[in-house]
């Protein structure tokens, strides 16, 4: 399974930047499904920044929170960027097995927090577990199944999701 984690993938500045934007500044919108339509597991908070099939352009105000990630992974065409947010549980919720799109891609997946949530890559085979580090991130081979799963630590999870090609 090809996948690479990357530990303080921005600088400190950088990212408590992007943390703060993300978290105190950024409007969130309920989704009922988290991997894909019918996921009834659990519920979370969401803001779809680009999305290249629904023609949602970027906000340049979100400028400041992406340019910095894609710069440093070297990403030239993503077509989805999102924002995610999980609320705190009393037990971990994992997610429908999914892929978050259905040609050949690739996924960065980047912590705002540190929490007790993670990611599990390949839960029908390899099952490895990513732990949810701020300032981490993760690159993986869209086509890998992959589930989020809640924390129960922290009262959120925030990550940045970019598909790309």
């Amino acid at each position: 399974m090809n996948y690479k984690v990357v530990p303080n993938f921005l600088s400190k500045k950088e990212h408590e930047f992007i943390r703060d934007k993300v978290m105190y500044e950024t409007p969130l919108y309920y989704q009922e499904n988290v991997a894909k339509i019918g996921d009834t597991s659990t519920f979370f908070f969401c803001e779809k920044l680009y999305c290249r099939e629904i023609k949602k352009e970027i906000d340049p105000k979100h400028f400041k929170i992406i340019i910095p990630i894609l710069y440093r992974a070297g990403i030239h065409l993503p077509f989805r960027l999102q924002i995610n947010c999980y609320v705190k549980q009393p037990k971990h919720i994992f997610t429908e097995p999914h892929v978050d799109d259905s040609r050949p891609h690739k996924v960065l997946l980047y912590a705002i927090n540190t929490n007790n949530g993670f990611t599990v890559l390949d839960p029908k085979g390899k099952n490895v577990k990513i732990p949810s580090v701020a300032n981490q991130a993760v690159f993986f081979d869209g086509t890998i199944e992959h589930q989020a799963v809640t924390q129960t630590d922290e009262n959120v999870r925030y990550n940045i999701n970019i598909n790309f090609q």
